[in-house]
């Protein structure tokens, strides 16, 4: 059995982030603050009381490795004693702290049903916000003489870096108390009463005074980042926002579309759809209500006519006559509107068949301030979302709550994220779907290298989201149609939202 002797926290953010009375805390920032060792620590404030039961997380087993060696020069000279089998420490009390991965959101519903007294998180920003919330709602125990407590860590970097960085750094000061509740997916700040409390402090390497008297060189080591990105976020725990010059959507827009900062405005239900026949493109349905998506389903290869049913299905498990929507119907979405057609109940006159370009969209930016001429559908569509990301109009928190999860979120965020746009001829070309399937763009940067499926359906949700079935707008025709290419004059008549229009098998829209 290890000796025994006596593990405190270094004075400074250490201390400060051990000694927190916070049900939730996080000490992030910079790289070498000893924060894994600090996580490790607040756990044993618990050890000597039977019902403590912890549980700690990586996100890929091999990181999990480090954590368990981490765990090896603290816990046994404590009492702990590691089980190999069942990636458990037990300690003499009874109090155990399981040592766990997640290396797919879905992997959460394995703890259904337990209790937690302690839940740790180590690098935090590698994992989602919704993975975070579930594992919350574990953190309970019988024993009132226990303080529940979830303790994170993190450095500025990793895909969840948004959302830990809103939740923590951006929404108090650091070292204060406040406390929250989770209202459609929002935080939202309210009294002691109400709320959980939370705090945050700063991680700093000069506070790790063990780390920097023995490797005096590491502070060298970290100016060898590959990039300044890398180098903010390592050296000097600063988040940074590194986008294309090019990117049509901003991730500062995504991330308040994900993470709560943007209101909830009440609508209409409304659907979107993106059809996909063949190969590895999928059909994906968006269902939002107002400007908030609550629901974002994938179907691998459906028929026409069973694509319809679903569209028939929606209106009814969301009220036949409370939701409107629209599909792509050029090229083989036309088939899937034939199919909803002859299904009959009016499932068809609710449903907008996507084709023609909005004159009174291209009507309201010849006349503003600056000037847009979109050669087809897709560029408006593509630029309308563009506009209320960047207005802060889109508000996609619930796909991140366990109740309306969306498990591809980070895989719709790529698609946003990789559309490109440049000024050619007095005209603003936006990427092609054509363009983003490729593994590069013209100039050789990376592109997107796959379908933008998610993509499509959130756009066209987002831009017939305000539609309804009575609206009689005029819609262009020929060579401005929905896609790229097609210069011959259409054969279809002016289309109006109430009309019944013919299907066609062939076009150009988002291929």
């Amino acid at each position: 059995m290890a000796e025994k002797r006596i593990i405190r926290a270094q004075e400074g953010n250490q201390w400060e982030f051990v000694s927190a009375s916070t049900t939730e805390c996080a000490l992030l920032g910079q790289a070498g603050g000893g924060k894994s060792y600090a996580l490790l620590l607040d756990f044993l404030y618990d050890k000597d009381k039977a019902a403590h039961n912890g549980i700690i997380f990586r996100k890929t087993y091999r990181d999990l490795e480090d954590l368990i060696s981490k765990a090896h020069m603290l816990y046994p000279s404590q009492g702990g004693n590691y089980r190999e089998q069942k990636h458990c420490w037990e300690f003499p009390s009874g109090a155990r702290l399981w040592m766990s991965y997640l290396d797919h959101p879905r992997d959460v519903y394995r703890y259904l049903g337990w209790e937690f007294t302690w839940i740790g998180w180590d690098e935090l920003p590698q994992f989602g916000r919704m993975e975070y919330l579930f594992l919350m709602s574990r953190l309970r125990s019988p024993d009132a003489s226990i303080v529940k407590r979830v303790r994170a860590t993190g450095n500025a970097d990793g895909p969840g870096v948004g959302w830990v960085w809103d939740r923590f750094c951006d929404s108090q000061p650091e070292g204060s108390i406040f406390f929250y509740t989770t209202i459609r997916g929002k935080d939202v700040r309210v009294s002691r009463e109400q709320g959980v409390s939370r705090s945050w402090f700063f991680s700093t390497r000069e506070q790790n005074k063990e780390l920097m008297e023995a490797d005096p060189d590491y502070e060298k080591n970290l100016d060898l980042l590959p990039n300044e990105k890398l180098r903010q976020a390592y050296k000097f725990g600063v988040r940074t926002i590194v986008d294309e010059p090019d990117q049509l959507i901003k991730t500062e827009w995504w991330d308040a579309a994900c993470n709560g900062k943007n209101s909830f405005i009440d609508g209409p239900k409304a659907f979107g759809i993106d059809y996909a026949e063949l190969g590895g493109d999928k059909s994906v349905a968006v269902v939002g209500r107002g400007n908030q998506p609550f629901l974002v389903t994938e179907y691998e290869y459906v028929p026409h006519p069973a694509m319809a049913r679903i569209i028939a299905d929606l209106f009814h498990q969301h009220g036949k006559f409370q939701i409107q929507g629209a599909i792509d119907t050029i090229g083989t979405g036309a088939g899937v509107y034939t199919s909803l057609q002859e299904i009959g109940e009016g499932y068809a006159d609710r449903t907008n068949p996507v084709r023609y370009r909005d004159v009174n969209y291209d009507k309201a930016h010849d006349w503003g301030a600056v000037k847009i001429h979109f050669r087809n559908l897709q560029e408006q569509i593509l630029y309308k979302l563009k506009e209320d990301f960047e207005a802060g109009t889109i508000d996609l928190s619930l796909l991140s709550t366990s109740e309306h999860f969306y498990e591809n979120l980070y895989l719709l965020k790529e698609e946003v994220l990789s559309v490109w746009y440049k000024p050619e001829k007095g005209e603003l070309q936006i990427a092609t779907s054509n363009d983003l399937r490729r593994a590069q763009r013209p100039d050789g940067r990376p592109s997107l290298g796959r379908s933008p499926d998610r993509l499509k359906a959130l756009a066209i949700w987002n831009f017939y989201r305000d539609w309804t079935p009575e609206a009689t707008p005029q819609f262009n025709r020929g060579a401005d149609d929905y896609g790229y290419g097609n210069e011959k004059a259409s054969p279809w008549p002016t289309y109006h939202r109430s009309d019944k229009p013919k299907s066609r098998s062939k076009g150009h829209g988002f291929v």
